[in-house]
């Protein structure tokens, strides 16, 4: 398990930690959802329409940035486990296939991978 988890901060220490980072933002920002749908509820109960415009814009910026935080948190979430994934790879066609280069191991697709994979059984 150790070495498993080597590949996702060895090498990328700062963009796990980014990671990390930005996915907890992006939890506070959905769980502060709640409460921000909370207000909205108070708001329309007591029917006041005097603060609806300057309302419905913090909602709306509100909006903006909860989902841009979570967007950006879903593509660095994806880009460190597809990193991880390419250097697990690397590491395991080093094994296999000591003869064969790192480099051209990232430009084989899924296919030839289980055509490796048949080849060296």
């Amino acid at each position: 398990m150790k070495k498993l988890l080597s590949y996702l901060y060895g090498g990328q220490r700062w963009r796990f930690a980014g990671t990390l980072l930005v996915t907890m933002i992006s939890n506070l920002f959905e769980v502060m959802l709640a409460y921000v749908m909370m207000q909205c509820v108070d708001f329309a109960m007591e029917g006041s329409l005097s603060q609806a415009t300057s309302l419905a814009l913090w909602l709306g910026l509100y909006l903006i940035v909860y989902f841009a935080t979570d967007y950006f948190a879903q593509r660095l979430k994806w880009k460190t486990l597809q990193n991880a994934q390419t250097n697990l790879r690397n590491d395991i066609a080093k094994k296999c296939c000591p003869c064969q280069a790192t480099a051209s191991t990232r430009k084989i697709p899924a296919v030839g991978w289980l055509c490796l994979e048949i080849s060296v059984t």
